[in-house]
């Protein structure tokens, strides 16, 4: 029983596939390109380029279209290398900007179609991709995708298409990207601009039923070009694992494939296992019975496969935004410990200041404590050097006395360098002694020190201290002291 079955769906599939084929339309299949002018935007480079190396080794006239010059002219120079030898082929740029204006590119074109003879195949490869959140994502950059992609896409074709169908002849290949299958993290501004590519194919596609012109919608993996590397530059790290599951193709390997779909006049041009299960999921116009076959068949396996990809994908990207909040988390937690310092920290801090404190009062102690006299240099007062434990070096002194005839009273200078292990002081003594007047000390300290004083017997209470420190009293003799610590704290009296 189960054997009647089984031959029973497989004579309901032959039925089926015999009766598509009754409504589907032939398609026109080309063998090379003779004498065919073969024109493609964005031919310079990458998948362009080696397109336009495969049409030129099928005899056609290839014209590339780019805005570098000079890449457009070595470009030339490879491509014709790949001309058949004697073959008249004719090989040619043209600098234009496919995001301009309608009539400029009109006009270029027009002029090509002049020089050449008619467009018969026009492959629009010319784009550029800006990995990102869009959220994040440069205004600027999203207008440029979109100008460069879609437009850059339906400005030529919107020129040629109506001159292909009066001569019911021509082929047109849009470049998108798997992208435009299936959203992913990261192409998103990118891939609104390959969706609508994909989305004007699919609608021209209805089109051109009746008409021998074809239209063939690639949708090519990673492939390593100039552009791919420049979009890795901007490339998330969940965009990069996602994408790079695919792998990476060679330019070659992706232009031969995607030309010979175009002169076989598929509606589809997909690469790789991933590609394919993706258009038969998601790419509604009818290509082949076979095609139609697979999606009744298998559509729902299919979809069960791909729920497994997208979830892990969704893993991929809940991990990535783990990891940005634990990094922020951590970079936070960083500012914090430098910009405010732990209480540890701050204790120790104190305990620090403290102990230097307690450090500068007991040298400072041992400096101002009273003494006996210093020798022949001291004033008549008490020593100040003489309980400090290491005794202070005198560098330099100096001392004058000038008499006044009749001894009725004297001007005596004394200078002295002083050097102690918290400073240098310089001290310069002047003193006019007569029965009623006294000038005190005036000290400069070259680097500030934390004692200097001197000391004389107590003055009258009527004291005036000037600029430099020089006192003025009606008695005999003055006491002058200053004191300045390294923390900037200073009194005089």
């Amino acid at each position: 029983m189960f054997l009647y079955i089984v031959l029973a769906f497989i004579l309901l599939v032959c039925i089926f596939i015999i009766v598509l084929h009754q409504f589907f339309e032939k398609k026109t299949v080309y063998k090379d390109l003779k004498n065919k002018h073969v024109v493609i935007t964005g031919g310079s480079s990458g998948i362009g380029k080696a397109i336009a190396s495969e049409a030129a080794k099928l005899g056609a006239h290839v014209t590339i279209i780019g805005r570098d010059i000079p890449k457009l002219i070595l470009s030339v120079g490879d491509i014709t290398a790949h001309c058949k030898p004697y073959s008249g082929q004719k090989i040619q740029y043209a600098s234009l900007d496919v995001t301009t204006d309608f009539d400029s590119i009109e006009k270029c074109l027009s002029k090509l179609e002049a020089d050449v003879g008619p467009i018969f195949m026009l492959i629009n490869c010319a784009g550029m991709c800006i990995c990102g959140q869009f959220d994040k994502m440069k205004v600027e950059a999203i207008k440029q995708m979109i100008d460069l992609n879609y437009f850059g896409t339906a400005y030529p074709t919107r020129y040629i298409l109506p001159k292909m169908k009066e001569r019911n002849e021509g082929v047109i290949v849009f470049v998108s990207t798997e992208a435009a299958l299936l959203g992913i993290y990261g192409y998103s501004a990118y891939g609104a601009a390959k969706w609508a590519v994909r989305g004007l194919a699919e609608s021209v596609f209805m089109e051109l039923v009746g008409t021998n012109v074809s239209l063939t919608l690639a949708f090519p993996p990673d492939t390593d070009t100039p552009g791919f590397k420049n979009e890795e530059l901007t490339k998330p790290k969940e965009t990069k694992l996602i994408s790079g599951s695919g792998g990476l193709h060679t330019a070659e390997e992706v232009g031969r494939k995607l030309l010979r779909d175009a002169l076989k006049g598929k509606t589809y041009s997909v690469f790789g296992f991933s590609g394919h299960l993706l258009s038969i999921l998601y790419c509604g116009t009818i290509d082949s019975a076979t095609q139609v076959l697979l999606q009744i068949l298998s559509l729902g396996f299919i979809r069960a496969i791909m729920v497994a990809i997208q979830l892990s994908f969704h893993k991929i990207v809940r991990e990535g935004l783990e990891e940005k909040v634990n990094d922020y988390s951590n970079k936070e937690k960083t500012q914090d410990s430098i910009s405010q310092p732990s209480s540890e920290s701050l204790t120790m801090m104190l305990k620090v200041l403290l102990l230097a404190c307690v450090a500068v009062a007991v040298q400072a102690g041992g400096l101002i404590a009273p003494a006996s006299y210093y020798g022949s240099y001291g004033y008549g007062g008490w020593n100040p050097y003489s309980s400090y434990p290491a005794q202070p070096a005198i560098a330099s002194q100096h001392s004058n006395i000038l008499r006044s005839p009749f001894n009725l009273g004297q001007v005596s200078t004394y200078s002295k360098a002083i050097d102690t292990p918290f400073s240098s002081v310089r001290k310069a003594d002047i003193r006019v002694s007569n029965p009623g007047l006294a000038v005190a000390p005036a000290y400069h300290g070259l680097a500030a020190p934390l004692v200097s004083h001197v000391a004389a017997p107590l003055a009258a209470p009527r004291v005036a201290t000037g600029l430099l420190g020089v006192a003025y009293s009606a008695a005999p003799a003055v006491s002058h002291m200053t004191y300045t610590n390294g923390l900037g704290l200073a009194y005089a009296w």
